[in-house]
């Protein structure tokens, strides 16, 4: 019976740490489990931002093309422009108008348009590059416009180069 007794006790004492083993086994598990719930979310957390960053990245480089092409193009239209200004018959003839009003379009279709406010010098859509003397006038009056300004969307894609009043 004390034998019995001693087997009893033994087999509960194995049991008993048979039991603690696999607890701490379940511990370390569930641990581990946290460890890469963890990484699993920030490594989703990374590859969200690397995907914003490109997709900002992208659409910065796109901006910037599209703003070239459009600034180059700005020549283009000041030439018919003053090739209207200088003879209407022969540019009337010559299709220019036309052709000028295609390209308005165009710039218009993508979102530029000329800027209008042409009496008062403002720094933020004029360039003055020159100024002049004129008692009639106040001060900061535009007198002449060297090449018309344009905007892209809400921004200054080319500012318009004129004359004030000093």
């Amino acid at each position: 019976m004390i034998h019995e007794q001693n087997d009893n006790m033994q087999e509960r004492q194995e049991e008993t740490s048979e039991r603690e083993t696999l607890h701490r086994e379940i511990e370390h598990l569930k641990e581990q489990v946290r460890e890469w719930k963890d990484k699993s979310f920030r490594l989703s957390a990374d590859i969200e931002n690397i995907h914003r960053r490109l997709s900002q990245e992208q659409r910065l480089q796109k901006e910037k093309i599209e703003k070239k092409l459009l600034l180059d193009i700005l020549p283009i239209v000041d030439n018919f422009d003053r090739a209207i200004v200088s003879n209407k018959e022969l540019a009337e003839k010559f299709g220019l108008l036309l052709i000028r009003n295609l390209f308005e379009k165009f710039l218009m279709s993508h979102g530029v348009a000329e800027i209008k406010e042409m009496e008062q010098f403002d720094p933020e859509i004029h360039e003055a590059i020159s100024q002049v003397s004129d008692e009639n006038k106040s001060s900061g009056t535009i007198v002449e416009v060297f090449e018309k300004g344009y905007r892209l969307h809400d921004a200054v894609l080319r500012h318009a180069k004129v004359a004030v009043v000093q």
